[in-house]
């Protein structure tokens, strides 16, 4: 990463901010529809459980997306400071980018199965009560 480019890292936090809410907003949707079934006696049980294994999902999903912030601040603070002849700080730099990249990644393929599960569940819930 030349010193020109130790913005670049930062120029990505917006758009993983906007994740991070949406993920958010769907985990508190979904915490607050899990807190009224289960004071319901008439809920069924496995829709709960794979409610609750739907949260858990979505809460890997933010770690994931946290640790990725962390990582494109952390390597555009080391890009910004780094005097352009230390290259190591450099490379680490442009690998922890890689990698918050691939956090990003996985963050998105775990809301991509959120997402198909979650239409399968309220399916059966409509069907439940038909």
């Amino acid at each position: 990463m030349a010193m020109t480019e130790w913005f670049f890292p930062i120029t990505l936090l917006p758009g993983v901010g906007l994740l991070i809410m949406s993920t958010s907003n769907l985990a508190m949707g979904l915490s607050n529809e899990l807190a009224m079934l289960i004071t319901d006696e008439k809920a069924n049980r496995e829709i709960v459980k794979a409610k609750i294994r739907q949260l858990s999902r979505l809460n890997r999903s933010l770690t994931a997306l946290y640790v990725s912030c962390a990582m494109l601040v952390i390597s555009g603070l080391i890009g910004g400071i780094t005097p352009a002849h230390q290259r190591f700080l450099l490379k680490l730099a442009e690998v922890l980018v890689f990698i918050s990249i691939g956090g990003i990644l996985v963050g998105l393929l775990l809301l991509m199965s959120y997402s198909a599960r979650a239409a399968q569940i309220k399916k059966q819930q409509f069907e439940e009560r038909i």
